[in-house]
C-alpha cells in the first residue's frame, strides 16, 4: 500500500498569492491544508513579521531589508511579488506574527511550522527572539513547531520553551552535528536534493522523528517520497496538489 505523506502549504498558497501573506495563508487553509509553513524575521524596531527573503526587492520592489526598516515603514509597502503577479496584489501588505496568530486562532484544526530565519537574529539575541516568538504565539503554541537552520537557537528553545522543534538542513549529513542530540528534534526538514541515497529515510538516533522535505509540486514524486519514509512534503502548489490527490493527507502526530 502506498504511503501518502502530509502536504504542507509552503509559505501558504504561494502559487496563487504573494508568499507568507495573509491571503496566501487563508487560501491554503480554504483549499484544505492541515499544515502551513511560514518564515519569520524581525524589523529594525523589534516587530516580528512574515518574510522569507534577505531583501525586499522580489516581493516589495524596493531596496532594503526587513531588519533595516521599522514596522511602520514596512506597513506602507505592498507585498505583491510583481514579477509573478504584476499589480494584482498591490493592496497586500507584509503580515505580522500577531496577525498570523489570530489566523491560527480562527482555524483551530490547522497546525504550522514557524521557521525562524537567520536574519531574525541581526542585532538581537537568540533568547530575545525566542521570548518574543513565544509571547506572540502563546495562544497557539501547541499547534506550532519552531524550525530553523540555526541549531543553537533550537537548543535554546529546547531548554526555555514548550514548542515542538524541527531542525532544517540542505544536506542530510548535516543532521549528524552533535548539537542535534541535545536538541532531540521532533522533525527534520531537508532539501529533497540533499536526501541520502538509501531507499528508506530515518535518523539513526531519532527513529520516531518526522521527516519533511521541500520543494515538491508533483504528486507522483510526493508519493515516491512517502514510500521512502518521508512524512511531510512542502509545496508551493498546495491547492493543485490537494485537488490532484484529495485523500493525500495522512496523520502526522
Amino acid at each position: 500500500m502506498t504511503t501518502r505523506p502530509t502536504l504542507v502549504a509552503h509559505r501558504g498558497n504561494a502559487a496563487e498569492f504573494p508568499e507568507n501573506t495573509i491571503p496566501a495563508l487563508e487560501s491554503a487553509i480554504a483549499a484544505g491544508a492541515s499544515w502551513i509553513e511560514i518564515d519569520v524575521q524581525r524589523t529594525g524596531d523589534g516587530r516580528l513579521v512574515l518574510f522569507h527573503d534577505g531583501d525586499l526587492k522580489r516581493l516589495c520592489n524596493v531596496g532594503g531589508t526587513i531588519h533595516g526598516k521599522s514596522a511602520t515603514d514596512l506597513s506602507m509597502l505592498p507585498c505583491y511579488d510583481p514579477g509573478r503577479f504584476d499589480l494584482r496584489y498591490v493592496h497586500v501588505r507584509i503580515a505580522t506574527l500577531a496577525e498570523f496568530a489570530a489566523l491560527m486562532l480562527a482555524h483551530p484544526s490547522v497546525e504550522a511550522f514557524v521557521e525562524i530565519k537567520h536574519e531574525a537574529f541581526i542585532g538581537c539575541s537568540h533568547a530575545q527572539v525566542l521570548e518574543e516568538v513565544d509571547a506572540a504565539l502563546a495562544e497557539v503554541r501547541d499547534r506550532c513547531v519552531l524550525i530553523s537552520f540555526a541549531l543553537d537557537f533550537l537548543e535554546r528553545a529546547r531548554t526555555a520553551s514548550e514548542f515542538r522543534l524541527g531542525a532544517v538542513a540542505e544536506k542530510w549529513h548535516e543532521f549528524e552535528d552533535p548539537i542535534i542530540r541535545r536538541i532531540a528534534p521532533e522533525f527534520f526538514f531537508c532539501n529533497v536534493r540533499g536526501l541520502p541515497p538509501d531507499e528508506f529515510v530515518r535518523h539513526r538516533d531519532f527513529p520516531s522523528a518526522r521527516i519533511a522535505v521541500w520543494e515538491i509540486n508533483d504528486p507522483g514524486i510526493a508519493l515516491s517520497l512517502g514510500a521512502r519514509g518521508i512524512h511531510l512534503v512542502e509545496t508551493f502548489e498546495i491547492a493543485t496538489m490537494l485537488r490532484s490527490l484529495p485523500t493525500f493527507d495522512a496523520p502526522v502526530g
